[in-house]
């Protein structure tokens, strides 16, 4: 399973025959004082952690001059197999599609009911 990950994001990273370069990664533990620089265009991902079989997913929340290009889970069980309620990692991609200063807000609810926690990241869009 680790190995089909890695090798996903390698492929994001080479697509369209542009030299591979890393993916900025965000997760809930990142510092949300610090504002993280992206150029207008460059992938980055969100890393989550959430409960498989629940209900319960991250959802952009708000984040105005990002667009979301992608959204996988992968687990941590043996056999490959989903266990409810057992760890599970939800990642979210996005590209900025504007230049500026701003903050991408995820929330962890289900469906389209109101949040029971939420995760903000400060990003800084320059022009390419």
């Amino acid at each position: 399973m680790k190995r089909w990950w890695a090798a996903g994001l390698l492929a994001l990273a080479c697509a369209g025959g542009a030299p591979a370069q890393t993916i900025l990664t965000l997760r809930t533990t990142s510092d949300p004082a610090i504002c993280y620089p992206l150029a207008v265009g460059t992938l980055f991902q969100l890393m989550l952690p959430a409960s498989a079989g629940t209900g319960y997913s991250w959802r952009l929340r708000s984040g105005a001059g990002f667009e979301q290009v992608g959204e996988m889970a992968t687990g941590a069980v043996a056999g490959g197999g989903m266990v409810v309620g057992g760890p599970q990692t939800q990642v979210l991609r996005f590209r900025p599609t504007r230049a500026g200063r701003g903050r991408l807000v995820v929330g962890y609810a289900r469906g389209d009911g109101p949040a029971i926690k939420e995760a903000s990241f400060c990003l800084a869009v320059r022009e390419p």
